[in-house]
């Protein structure tokens, strides 16, 4: 599996721009197509513009898998109403929670089989999600802070997860997910994982501030040669 070391929109805080999965990934339409040719080649799926008026900001308000993105019946409308059109048209679930916490990117974790939750997301809603995306809920912390989709990224191979994290959390996301999850950092020390990490099974999207022992790790945690 290769890694790409990109900027998006001038950052490299990449991970705020796009959202992907095995089948498809979510990008903003003011993303330069020379980079969107970038992330076609390495995660080797197709791009699905968002073209929200409001925010160049996507991934923290929406999660997902190859069946589709959860978001926020409280997210920004311009941007809720360009999720669900554009997940229609390319035959995918938007299924909209009723919760008031609208950053459902920066509180969930997906695979294609499974999916963390923060504590913060309703019994009512943790059921959807698994009715609807076809995957296991539990929930979870990191660090004991709930907002584990900063801190954590899967494919359904392996994971990587910010330095924060406990041992008893670590131990029991890898049972849960039946995956080896490795500690590490992105861009030159920071421990935001997502903020700056794109990954499905086929590719690594990492931004260009990322070292050589950050890039090593990555490919451990993601099965990369």
């Amino acid at each position: 599996m290769e890694i790409a070391r990109i900027s998006i929109l001038g950052s490299v805080n990449i991970g705020l721009y796009i959202k992907a999965t095995n089948k498809y990934f979510l990008y903003h339409s003011e993303i330069l197509e020379r980079k969107i040719k970038t992330l076609n080649k390495f995660l080797r799926t197709d791009g699905i513009p968002i073209k929200p008026l409001n925010t160049r900001v996507i991934s923290p308000f929406i999660a997902g898998n190859k069946d589709g993105v959860i978001i926020s019946k409280y997210a920004d409308g311009d941007l809720l109403t360009n999720i669900k059109n554009s997940m229609k048209d390319h035959g995918l679930k938007t299924v909209v929670l009723d919760t008031k916490y609208t950053a459902l990117g920066n509180l969930t974790v997906f695979n294609d089989r499974y999916a963390l939750v923060s504590p913060l997301i309703p019994i009512n809603a943790r059921r959807l999600i698994a009715d609807e995306l076809g995957v296991e809920v539990a929930a979870c912390t990191i660090g004991r802070a709930s907002y584990i989709g900063s801190l954590l990224v899967i494919n359904n191979k392996g994971g990587l997860v910010s330095p924060v994290i406990r041992d008893d959390e670590l131990e029991f996301i890898e049972s849960f997910l039946k995956i080896n999850v490795f500690s590490g950092t992105i861009n030159s020390g920071v421990p935001f994982i997502s903020s700056g990490l794109v990954v499905n099974d086929k590719g690594i999207i990492v931004g260009e501030d990322t070292v050589g022992r950050e890039l090593f790790v990555l490919t451990q945690a993601f099965g990369g040669e």
